[in-house]
């Protein structure tokens, strides 16, 4: 969203913004009952705010005053906020968290310096992006290693919006920065795609969340679960030892079979502690957690497969009995572990059979 008002009157941008701002307070008033997506709410109100300041400023309804370009310096704050939400922190807003927004309260007195307000908003952006991007990729990391399920909790969705986002950001920055070389056509232009950009990016932020609401909530759980104190004397033997025990449990039980299963779950059948299943599968297996229980399924089936190549199952169906929730990952998974696809196997079985 574009935070200082252009010097022209843009009445395509500014219908534009008029939708954007009642789309932003709709969603807002949608979903703020959900208390796991009022953040989400504040979020929208904001830019259901800023939208409706914009028009103000535009059309000069505040005189001389300028109030968006402080907007450039809490967006960042708040973005930060909502991916770690998203992430299932606990988000609150604290005196800590409180502290981020104080260079926009700072700012205010100096508004009228438009460019360089915008400049050090616009910066601050692009760190808090950063901050977001590190952050999914920390929740992606810890997931992988605790959860089987990480089709179900991820946000990858999140990682390609914030890319797009910090794209246009960098290409509106230029074109704020060059509105005095840059022609009249072209900015106008300019400015509504930037504007239809974030608008877009919004309502699918909307859709997203909305649909997809489930998120990986035990983060900080599973976090001191993984920090807890170690076995002492760590060395190979032990890890194969461990890794063994719970291999048995799990084919014997068939716990791979469990979509949702957790490595605290499968601690809790075992007897060992989270930090060392994760230690022993990462020594012996050589991958986290997720990949070792697919890995898991993907033998089952492989074994199934074998049994009765010439089943009318779909392949799609085994899998799903087999504790897979995807079929990109299914797929992936077995090509991984045979470098077939299941299809591909399966084929290759059946002419093996017709060639004897």
């Amino acid at each position: 969203m574009s935070f200082v008002s252009s010097p022209i009157t843009l009445e395509a941008v500014s219908v534009l913004q008029v939708v954007f701002a009642f789309m932003t307070a709709f969603g807002a008033a949608l979903v703020f009952h959900v208390v796991k997506f009022r953040l989400l709410a504040l979020f929208l109100a904001f830019q259901s705010v800023l939208c409706v300041l914009n028009i103000a400023e535009n059309n000069a309804l505040l005189g001389e005053m300028l109030i968006t370009p402080v907007f450039t310096l809490l967006f960042g704050p708040l973005l930060y906020l909502l991916v770690s939400a998203l992430t299932g922190e606990d988000a609150k807003v604290t005196v800590k968290t409180a502290a981020h927004f104080l260079p926009a309260l700072l700012a205010l007195p100096f508004t009228s310096q438009v460019q360089t307000v915008v400049l050090l908003g616009s910066l601050s952006q692009l760190v808090y992006i950063s901050l977001c991007f590190i952050k999914l990729s920390q929740y992606h990391t810890l997931l992988k290693s605790v959860s089987s399920q990480v089709d179900s909790y991820s946000l990858k969705w999140l990682s390609m919006a914030l890319g797009v986002f910090c794209t246009v950001l960098v290409l509106d920055l230029v074109r704020m920065n060059t509105q005095t070389i840059t022609p009249l056509l072209l900015k106008k232009g300019l400015y509504f795609a930037s504007e239809l950009v974030f608008f877009s990016l919004s309502c699918y932020l909307i859709f997203k969340v909305v649909r997809s609401p489930e998120v990986f909530g035990d983060i900080k759980r599973y976090q001191s679960l993984l920090n807890e104190p170690a076995i002492e004397k760590q060395d190979d033997a032990l890890a194969q030892t461990i890794f063994t025990e719970i291999e048995q449990v799990v084919c014997h039980e068939k716990l791979y079979q469990h979509p949702k299963l957790t490595i605290a779950e499968l601690a809790d059948h075992t007897g060992f502690k989270v930090r060392d299943i994760s230690w022993a599968v990462n020594t012996v297996a050589h991958r986290n957690f997720s990949d070792y229980i697919n890995s898991l399924r993907a033998r089952a089936i492989k074994e199934v497969i074998e049994t009765m190549p010439h089943s009318t199952m779909p392949l799609i169906n085994i899998a799903l009995d087999h504790g897979f929730n995807s079929k990109s990952t299914f797929f992936n998974s077995f090509k991984k572990e045979f470098e077939l696809t299941p299809m591909q196997y399966k084929k290759q079985l059946i002419s093996r059979g017709s060639g004897s």
